[in-house]
C-alpha cells in the first residue's frame, strides 16, 4: 500500500503578521482615506460604471484631481477597505498583504527550513558540521547558498539512467488556505530599530492579519511498492529502484510523519522564542513584548505540549526564522559567520541579528509573525 497521510493544519496570528503580495499602493492614487479606513480603489469598475458624461469632463492626466472629483461625487468604487491602526498622509506607500494572507507556500517554506532544522540538530555535531562544509557554498547567488546542504538533507538521486536528484519534500503538499474565520486587518506602521540604541532605522507601513483563523491540508504521499511499479524492459531500472531509490526516500519519509512535524516545527519555533528573548533582555521599552514570548514559552515550549507550536512567519521576521541561522549560530558559529558576511556583501544591507523588527499596536512594541499552529489528522 502507498504511504499517504492526510493532516488538517490550523494557523492563527499571535502578533501583527503580513506577508507581503509584492504589491504597493499610493494613498491619494491607489487609494484614500475615509472614516478611520484605507480603501483601496477599484479603478476599473469606476471607470465601467461611470456615465459617459462624466467621463467627458475628467481631466485623466491630473489622477490625484480626477479622484478627489469622483469621491466627491461619490462615484469612487473600492474593492476592499482596511481599519487604520496608524496615521497615514497622502503620498504614503502601503505594502498589501497576501490576498490569500498566508499562501500554502510560505507554511511549507517554513516546515522545510524546521526540518532542516531539526535534521542537523539530531545529527552527532562532527557529522552535522561535515554536512554544512560540503553543502553550504559561497561561490554562488546568495539564494542558491543553502542548496547543498538541503540537497544532502531532503534530496535521493534518481534512477541511473535519469540522472540527477530527487526532493522527498514533492511528497509534503500544502494546499492554500481552504477555510478562513473571522480574520480582521488594520494599516499598521512597522519600525526596525537598533537593538543597542533603540534608535529608529527605517519604517513602513504595511496592511498586517491580526485575527482569526486559517485552515490548511497538508498530504504527505510517498513511492508505490516495487511490485506495482510497471517492469522497465531493462531489470538494471527495476533493481535500482528497489535497490537505491525507494530505500532512501523511505529513510528521508521518516521524517514526513505527523509526530516528527511536530517535534521539529517545536524544536524550530521554541528556539526562535528563546532567541527573541535573549535579543531583546534588558530593553525596558520591549516588557510587554518579553511577557509575551514568556507565555508564548510556556504555552507552547514545555513539556507535555498538545499538537499546537508557536511558529514565525512572513515578512520582517528576520533571517533566523527562515533559513537554519540559529543552529550555525549555536554550533558553528565561524561558518554563520563566513555566510553573514558574504550575505552582506552581496545584498548591501545587514543580514544580522542587530536589529529588532517590530509592529506598533496600540503604542506597545511587539515582534511580528507569532503565529499558533495546530497540526492534527
Amino acid at each position: 500500500m502507498t504511504y499517504f497521510e492526510a493532516l488538517r493544519v490550523t494557523l492563527e496570528p499571535v502578533t501583527s503578521t503580513h506577508v507581503w503580495s509584492g504589491v504597493e499602493v499610493v494613498v491619494g492614487i491607489d487609494a484614500v482615506m475615509e472614516g478611520g479606513k484605507l480603501k483601496l480603489i477599484d479603478l476599473d469598475k469606476t471607470l465601467s460604471e461611470l456615465p459617459e458624461y462624466v467621463m467627458q469632463t475628467l481631466n485623466l492626466t491630473n489622477i490625484r484631481s480626477t479622484l478627489m472629483t469622483l469621491r466627491g461625487r461619490g462615484l469612487l468604487r473600492y474593492k476592499a477597505e482596511v481599519p487604520l491602526a496608524t496615521q497615514v498622509s497622502d503620498g504614503d506607500r502601503i505594502r498589501l498583504l497576501s490576498p490569500i494572507t498566508v499562501p500554502g507556500s510560505t507554511l511549507k517554506g517554513y516546515i522545510r527550513t524546521a526540518l532542516a532544522f531539526y535534521k542537523l540538530n539530531s545529527m552527532n555535531v562532527s557529522d552535522a558540521i561535515k554536512l554544512l562544509n560540503e553543502g553550504v557554498n559561497l561561490k554562488v547567488k546568495p539564494i542558491n547558498v543553502g542548496q547543498g546542504v538541503e540537497g544532502r538533507l531532503f534530496k535521493a538521486e534518481k534512477l541511473r539512467r535519469q540522472g540527477g536528484l530527487f526532493d522527498v519534500m514533492a511528497y509534503l503538499s500544502v494546499s492554500d488556505p481552504l477555510m478562513a474565520q473571522g480574520l480582521s486587518y488594520f494599516v499598521r506602521k512597522l519600525i526596525v530599530v537598533d537593538r543597542v540604541s533603540f534608535e529608529e532605522i527605517a519604517s513602513l507601513k504595511a496592511i498586517t492579519w491580526d485575527k482569526g483563523l486559517l485552515q490548511y491540508d497538508v498530504q504527505i504521499s510517498g513511492p508505490p511498492p516495487v511490485n506495482l511499479i510497471g517492469r522497465s524492459r531493462q531489470e538494471e531500472t527495476l533493481g535500482d529502484l528497489r535497490d537505491h531509490f525507494i530505500p532512501r526516500i523511505t529513510v528521508l519519509l521518516q521524517d514526513l510523519t505527523l509526530n516528527k512535524l511536530i517535534d521539529s516545527l517545536r524544536a524550530f519555533g521554541c528556539t526562535l522564542v528563546d532567541d527573541e528573548i535573549d535579543k531583546i533582555a534588558g530593553v525596558n521599552r520591549l516588557a510587554e513584548y518579553r511577557k509575551l514570548l514568556e507565555d508564548i514559552k510556556r504555552s507552547f515550549c514545555m513539556d507535555g505540549s498538545d499538537k499546537c507550536v508557536v511558529a514565525r512567519l512572513g515578512f520582517m521576521t528576520g533571517h533566523e526564522a527562515k533559513t537554519i541561522a540559529p543552529f550555525l549560530i549555536a554550533k558553528y558559529p565561524n561558518l554563520y559567520d563566513r555566510v553573514r558576511n558574504y550575505m552582506q556583501a552581496h545584498m548591501k544591507r545587514p543580514w544580522d541579528s542587530y536589529t529588532l523588527k517590530l509592529v506598533d499596536f496600540e503604542g506597545t512594541l511587539f515582534g511580528l509573525g507569532w503565529c499558533k499552529l495546530c497540526l492534527e489528522i
